[in-house]
């Protein structure tokens, strides 16, 4: 690459067009010096034989060859570190009658039109070719060279082919062994992420899940690298990492419980309950985050127990009155989330007591099959909630299998609640 520089002789300037400058050396002898810039240095990821030569990708020279048999071959490139100039060459310049002596690593030249270029050592920004028959990382400074100008690969090739079970079956050939890895087919959720209640835009929390492949005949698939067949998190891919509203849950009447009843607490409403003979009612002053209701259920005796649960999260205030007396005003939150089959709802608080209804009238709702007061609540509580938005939404789980990339694909439920806790 040719230069229009400015240099002095005998102490005027001179304009040239070179491409490079003859430097005498100290001791004796000479050495040609070359514009810097242009000596671009790539890396490479190469997967399979061929000859990569830097020029394909607009370098000057390859910094490092990283080997490594992929199925289909090729390689990919990425721009290497600047290459930092540090060996000092000593140097004679003659400046008139006089000769200085100096070192230096690079040079600092006037361009003509303006502005300065750098030159460097024409040896330390030598090339050499480089033939490889093995996988394995061979940067251009083990061969003592700035970089190769071309990379030769032999020998080291992925080929996907099946074996007598049917499977698929990576044959790789390397460094003069062939050898045959079975691969994975498809890919199951063994165990869903702990956490399965999450809210419209929640970041969705992938722990406890176990993921695990499989052969195209069904067999457990597994390598050195997977000796349970368990692919761990960080080689899957994510695609979804926010809970989305999916498809609504129905709720199934039948699934509902011997008489519960489900009474809407509201703002400035009262609750009474009868028990040991006394009237006791419930005003309620402060109501957030509902609708909220209270789950009663009964048993043959006509004495109840009853929760608070509602599709959002919620804070209820209220005083009791006794015959002659008042209780302290009490607040009660949401406790967390409950979960039942396909269901789920925000619960809180717990009354024992007899008779509890809303003065007023209250909404009876009937089933056949006894279960638990938290689990009523909840299928009162998304039987109530019709139309609110709850879903069910599958997010996808994948996985990229070795050697040829193929993608995998599984997914697992969550439940979408159409409000966060406040």
């Amino acid at each position: 690459m040719s230069k229009s520089i400015i240099i002095q002789e005998a102490g005027l300037p001179k304009s040239l067009t070179v491409d490079a400058l003859q430097l005498k050396k100290f001791d004796s002898g000479s050495e040609d010096w070359i514009p810097e810039d242009g000596k671009n240095l790539v890396e490479l990821q190469i997967g399979g034989s061929g000859t990569y030569k830097a020029s394909d990708y607009n370098a000057y020279g390859i910094a490092l060859a990283q080997v490594k048999p992929k199925y289909g071959g090729g390689a990919t490139s990425k721009a290497a570190p600047v290459h930092k100039f540090a060996t000092l060459h000593n140097i004679a310049i003659k400046e008139g009658d006089k000769t200085l002596i100096f070192s230096a690593n690079e040079l600092k030249v006037n361009n003509q039109g303006g502005g300065t270029s750098l030159w460097v050592p024409k040896d330390d920004v030598g090339l050499k070719t480089k033939y490889i028959t093995k996988s394995g990382t061979y940067p251009a400074s083990a061969d003592e060279c700035y970089g190769f100008s071309e990379v030769t690969v032999s020998g080291v090739d992925v080929e996907i082919t099946q074996d007598e079970d049917g499977d698929d079956v990576a044959k790789v050939t390397d460094g003069g062994e062939v050898t045959e890895t079975k691969l994975p087919s498809s890919i199951v959720v063994e165990v869903s992420p702990t956490k399965s209640i999450y809210t419209v835009g929640e970041t969705i929390d992938f722990s406890g899940m176990v993921v695990k492949g499989y052969t195209k005949s069904g067999v457990l698939w597994t390598d050195a690298e997977h000796p349970d067949g368990t692919i761990p998190l960080s080689e899957l891919t994510l695609p979804v990492t926010t809970a989305m509203s999916g498809d609504v849950i129905e709720v199934d009447d039948a699934e509902l419980v011997q008489p519960f009843y489900l009474l809407q607490v509201a703002e400035g409403n009262t609750i009474a309950e009868y028990q040991y003979g006394e009237w006791y009612r419930y005003f309620y002053s402060g109501v957030t985050g509902g609708p909220v209701y209270v789950v009663c259920d009964r048993d043959s005796l006509d004495r109840g127990e009853s929760i608070f649960v509602s599709m959002n999260a919620f804070s209820v205030t209220y005083e009791r009155t006794h015959p002659g007396s008042w209780d302290p005003q009490r607040t009660i939150a949401a406790g967390g989330i409950a979960t039942y089959k396909d269901y789920s709802a925000y619960i809180g608080g717990y009354v024992l007591g007899y008779n509890l209804f809303v003065e007023g009238g209250y909404t009876p709702i009937s089933a056949d099959q006894p279960i638990g007061l938290a689990n009523a609540a909840i299928l009162a509580m998304n039987k109530a909630a019709s139309g609110q938005g709850r879903s069910v939404s599958a997010v996808p789980v994948d996985y990229q299998r070795p050697y040829d990339g193929r993608t995998l694909e599984a997914s697992f439920g969550i439940t979408v609640m159409p409000q966060g806790p406040t």
